[in-house]
């Protein structure tokens, strides 16, 4: 269920060694923007600095994937690369081919510190992938309680679905995260919306405690597009 919130868009091996292919294929220039790149998602701040200061590479330049400096750190999960890029001019909604953000990838790859990070930054919160998936809906999906509260403080969608009509709730659902569920609710999250197939939260959870919480907030079961009430296990509680 991970990848229906965001899918993943990039190959880690060539992305760790593409750069190496690329100096003796593509030449100097553009072989230095994928070391960047690399150095970047490694945590080599140091080489970062000097590829982009020493050699004048674009600070956003992109990768076959549309990909960024910014992207790449945020991926790896180097903070301090991703707060050193943000400070010399990286775009922080530069945005992959897949359409994913620095954000995007950093709740993607459980990198709580640098989303926040990022968000702390100005990054939009309400930006989706080409698929629809929501950062919040990610944060959601993983039981990130703290970065939940944050997107919702700033702003976030409580009740935006993705393109299997799959809210942040369905998500949290889906994951059994009862805490994350419960502050969605009270955020103003829609108990009854409907996914693709028509189902809502309730329809997709079997844990007791779960079913209650939602009920409490006046969900209900619905029949599915076949006229069934379709219940699905979850996932162990992520609380």
């Amino acid at each position: 269920m991970r990848n229906t919130i965001m899918v993943p868009r990039m190959n880690v091996v060539w992305r760790l060694l593409g750069p190496l292919f690329l100096l003796g294929w593509l030449g100097q220039g553009t072989a230095l923007a994928g070391l960047v790149h690399q150095a970047a998602y490694q945590g080599r701040l140091e080489t970062v600095k000097r590829l982009l200061t020493d050699k004048q590479t674009d600070i956003n330049t992109s990768d076959g994937f549309g990909s960024t400096p910014l992207h790449h750190a945020a991926m790896g999960g180097k903070a301090d690369v991703v707060t050193w890029l943000l400070h010399h001019g990286a775009k922080v909604d530069a945005r992959d081919t897949g359409g994913g953000t620095p954000l995007i990838l950093a709740i993607q790859s459980d990198h709580v510190e640098v989303a926040k990070v990022l968000i702390q930054a100005g990054a939009d919160v309400n930006v989706h992938d080409n698929l629809g998936g929501s950062v919040l809906a990610g944060a959601a999906y993983h039981g990130h309680r703290d970065l939940v509260e944050l997107l919702l403080d700033r702003g976030a969608k409580v009740n935006h679905a993705n393109t299997m009509g799959l809210t942040p709730l369905h998500m949290a659902t889906l994951a059994n995260a009862k805490t994350i569920m419960r502050i969605l609710l009270n955020r103003g999250a829609d108990a009854n919306a409907k996914d693709a197939s028509g189902e809502t939260p309730l329809n997709k959870q079997r844990d007791e405690e779960a079913r209650q919480l939602l009920m409490g907030y006046g969900a209900r079961l619905v029949a599915n597009q076949d006229g069934t009430l379709v219940e699905q296990s979850s996932p162990k509680g992520m609380e």
